[in-house]
């Protein structure tokens, strides 16, 4: 999906292009067709960076963790039993914008097939040539030879099984070796597979200008760098020049075929170089630019896959933990679970690896909500009254006025929602700085963005929050902690929240946060299903019971 992230990333690919064809140009008569052409493979690998999953950057944890397993089987008679309502309504995971992207990828996919479709039609009629043939043998490639009406350029395509097509036209035998020679070669470079790669890229980046211009720079820099190989072959720079000049027509309509014409424009940056064939390049140069450019890429490559489209989803601070056995109470659902211990300081953690995994918080973010309303004066803990604006609602309890309390206590979506209206998106993004809220993302959709959307935090993350407002370490009021904490009281001395991941109307995910008058927890399930807060609550309701006895 189109993501914030992904529109980084795009920023960020197009500032290599920008510093990519700046060096190039100052370069360019320093650095041999070869080395210009092969240069554009780290941004072309950078590229694709922004869709491969994202890794692990290593954290060591191994200072202090404690590798004992606890196992908690008896039960006690303490109960947490209370009126909890989870209410929630189902979100759509396909963005307006998102739905726009994916639209231009199939246009863009469609022009591509139909091109494909159309070679294809062109390939009837094979011609035995003996020029081609010895053409073949001296590349060592192996092709069949077609000649269309239907096309007004040479043009090579086939990654299985390679074709060269050419336009009916009468060609002198030095001319049909020079471009049978240049065809032959585009597939010895693998050239058709390239250029296959860069139309899928192409599809995937549709909308951004800089990768359109940056690709068909690649394309004049493979076409360049094949009449210098194919030079090789003929012999005569001058003679292959002068065929290329006779030949600066491009058929457009096959996106997915090498053609050895290209644009006029195009023309005289190839004639050039051609002229160029016997000069000498700097080798020192060639080292200090691919090293330059080589650790641009990687460096853009590796602030992609932690900050850009693939953003790490993982929260890997070092912290000290005690490994816990609670397998029995989550049964048929995915969950983990982790405590934090007020009294000794310390963390018990069931399933480590969810336990670190950032989501969505959904409803359980109601409370940073709430204290940033507060704190900004949207409410106060004298008035928090908003009156319900006749909007229908799925649930009778969000079609009235509510407080704060009401509104927690029935989940109500638009109170909170109407709290980050009265914010700016620069007053929302430093309060997730503030309390270091999970991946700190409001995106761009104020109403959404904690709703299966930009906004992400880990379990882990969720009790040291609540950790952070327990011993008020965000410089709060403490009357508007107070009053957060009474809006999710549940009983004498628990304090909590659900929340509940519904997803094109299947539950997908399911909350349960709080504390306690000495533990801090969050507990998360999931599912293909019913992984719901309530039932979120209902196991941390009988993990607590044990722990607490």
């Amino acid at each position: 999906m189109f993501t914030v992230s992904f529109l980084i990333s795009n920023i960020i690919i197009s500032a290599v292009f920008i510093i990519f064809i700046t060096v190039k140009k100052l370069f360019e008569n320093k650095l041999s067709p070869k080395t210009g052409y092969m240069l554009w493979f780290p941004f072309i690998l950078l590229t694709i960076c922004a869709f491969i999953p994202s890794f692990d950057l290593p954290v060591s944890l191994n200072n202090g963790i404690s590798t004992a397993i606890t196992e908690i089987t008896s039960k006690s008679d303490l109960n947490y039993t209370s009126d909890i309502k989870d209410l929630y309504v189902s979100v759509s995971n396909y963005s307006f914008i998102s739905a726009i992207w994916l639209a231009g990828i199939c246009v863009y996919m469609v022009t591509i097939i139909t091109g494909i479709i159309k070679l294809k039609r062109l390939t009837h009629y094979r011609i035995i040539s003996p020029i081609f043939e010895n053409c073949c043998k001296r590349l060592n490639v192996k092709a069949d030879f077609y000649v269309s009406p239907y096309v007004n350029s040479p043009l090579s395509y086939g990654i299985i099984r390679p074709k060269v097509i050419l336009p009916d036209i009468k060609l002198r035998d030095k001319e049909l070796e020079h471009i049978v020679i240049h065809e032959l070669v585009h597939h010895k470079h693998k050239d058709i597979l390239i250029n296959f790669i860069l139309c899928i890229l192409n599809a995937l980046y549709w909308f951004n200008p800089f990768i359109y211009i940056a690709f068909n720079r690649i394309r004049l820099d493979m076409e360049i760098y094949c009449d210098y190989t194919a030079i090789k072959y003929t012999g005569s720079n001058i003679d292959y020049g002068n065929t290329v000049i006779n030949l600066t027509e491009q058929n457009s309509k096959f996106k997915a075929a090498s053609y050895m014409s290209g644009r006029k424009g195009e023309l005289k940056s190839r004639i050039t170089r051609i002229a160029d064939f016997n000069k000498k390049y700097s080798s020192l140069c060639r080292r200090a630019v691919v090293s330059l450019l080589v650790i641009i890429s990687l460096t853009a490559s590796l602030i992609i896959n932690c900050f850009g489209y693939t953003i790490n989803d993982n929260y890997n601070e070092n912290i000290n933990i005690e490994q816990i056995d609670l397998s029995s109470y989550f049964k048929d659902y995915d969950g983990c679970f982790v405590l934090y211990d007020t009294s000794d300081k310390s963390y018990k953690v069931w399933n480590e690896d969810m336990a670190r995994e950032r989501v969505s918080p959904y409803s359980t973010y109601k409370i940073a909500i709430a204290l940033n309303g507060l704190e900004k004066g949207v409410i106060t803990t004298d008035n928090s009254y908003m009156s319900w604006n006749g909007t229908s609602y799925p649930f009778e309890e969000w079609e009235m006025d509510h407080d704060l309390d009401s509104a927690m206590k029935n989940s109500v979506n638009w109170y909170f929602q109407n709290i980050d209206k009265n914010l700016t998106m620069g007053e929302i993004s430093d309060f997730l700085k503030r309390v270091d809220y999970g991946n700190m993302s409001a995106g761009y959709d104020k109403e959404n963005y904690w709703l299966e959307n930009s906004l992400k935090i880990s379990p882990l993350e969720q009790v040291q929050f609540l950790k952070g407002i327990y011993n008020n370490e965000f410089d709060f009021d403490e009357n508007n902690i107070n009053a957060v904490l009474n809006s999710i009281k549940l009983s004498d001395n628990l304090y909590g929240k659900t929340g509940t991941g519904m997803v094109n109307n299947k539950t997908t995910s399911g909350w349960f946060i709080g504390m306690d008058d000495r533990y801090i927890f969050a507990l998360r399930i999931a599912g293909d299903d019913n992984a719901t807060g309530t039932i979120a609550y209902e196991i941390a309701e009988d993990i607590l019971s044990d722990l607490t006895k």
